[in-house]
């Protein structure tokens, strides 16, 4: 996505007051222009930014980066080499010490729980507890298997452990604990994620597809904007402010809303 439209979001965002924005992917450290992204952002936007990132490259863009960013979202799948290879093959440790020294107010870890890592659950809380992060776990959407809802429970009962379980209700449901006072345990599944339906949502064939259940003004490379991820719907003219607004009309009127960038192709916009 070219660095004028990414601009040109920014500053929209910030003409309709949307309070967060985030720079996701892909993967955004990808790109060689990202700290200009940034910048170009943070120049005309005046609401929470954040990242998220498989951390292949975020060493190289921290110096870069002197006005600290909201949050930082770092994808992890495990710290066994054999398992990390297979997914995302950057090496987590050098991942996390990037992380570590980012300027960011708040640093997250983000861990799909899949049949190869749920072992390392307790090794890889451990880890957040003694470095001050929110460790956010995930699952596939997908037809579950009766191995994966039995560790779908290990995981709960583990977490059950670890101080009371609150169920947070908001743009995506999730279950969360605070095992410190700066460490947040916070687990997110489809099913908690189906608890979501919107009015433009309703009627879509491809809800059932859906897993964000957010509403979402993707802006693409070639001016069109759609808000949902299945591009039911979609506007094709007038400005992309316009285009937005329009966007906009079909959420709840109630609802927050905050920005991601989805490198390279999509810019995203989507409720709180």
């Amino acid at each position: 996505m070219e660095l004028s439209l990414v601009s040109q979001c920014a500053t929209i965002a910030n003409t309709l007051s949307i309070p967060s924005l985030a720079l996701t992917g892909g993967e955004p450290t990808l790109r060689s222009d990202l700290s200009s992204i940034i910048v170009s952002i943070q120049d005309r936007y005046n609401g929470k930014i954040s990242l998220t990132t498989n951390g292949a490259h975020l060493s190289e863009l921290s110096p870069q980066i002197i006005t600290p960013l909201h949050t930082v979202n770092l994808s992890m799948s495990s710290f066994n080499k054999e398992i990390y290879k297979k997914y995302q093959d950057v090496d987590p440790i050098k991942a996390l010490t990037a992380l570590n020294h980012f300027p960011a107010l708040n640093k997250n870890l983000n861990v799909v729980v899949v049949k190869d890592n749920y072992q390392e659950l307790n090794d890889i809380i451990s880890y957040c507890v003694n470095h001050s992060l929110t460790l956010v776990l995930m699952f596939e959407l997908k037809a579950y298997s009766e191995f994966d809802i039995i560790i779908q429970q290990y995981v709960l009962k583990e977490i059950n452990k670890l101080g009371q379980v609150v169920f947070q209700f908001g743009a995506t449901p999730s279950l969360a604990v605070n095992v410190s006072d700066s460490c947040r345990i916070i687990v997110k599944h489809p099913k908690l994620s189906a608890l979501i339906q919107r009015s433009i949502c309703k009627e879509c064939t491809q809800s059932i597809n859906c897993y964000e259940r957010v509403c979402a003004a993707r802006v693409y490379p070639n001016g069109v904007v759609s808000p949902c991820l299945n591009q039911v719907i979609t506007f094709t003219n007038d400005t992309l402010l316009e285009k937005l607004k329009n966007t906009y009309a079909l959420f709840n009127v109630n609802e927050s809303l905050k920005i991601h960038i989805d490198n390279p192709y999509n810019i995203i916009f989507s409720p709180l």
